[in-house]
């Protein structure tokens, strides 16, 4: 009886994570897009030491977003 409602709370726990989960990689995905458009901006601005990571690092996460959303559908 212990079991059953451990592994009933777990469930449940693990149901509100997937949703949390997948609506943080959805977040990330717009942040991403809103980094890789910024990028070139801050490039003139500051400079390409600035730009070029800016750049990798909104394809990065643009990439592993989408990849975190599509597992947790």
């Amino acid at each position: 009886m212990i079991q059953k409602l451990g592994g009933k709370a777990l469930r449940h726990y693990a149901i509100g994570m997937k949703s949390g989960v997948h609506s943080a990689a959805k977040f990330g995905g717009k942040a991403s897009k809103t980094l890789m458009e910024v990028a070139p901006v801050a490039g003139l601005a500051l400079g390409p030491e600035v730009g070029a990571p800016l750049e990798a690092a909104g394809l990065i996460g643009k990439v592993s977003s989408n990849l975190i959303e599509k597992a947790t559908r």
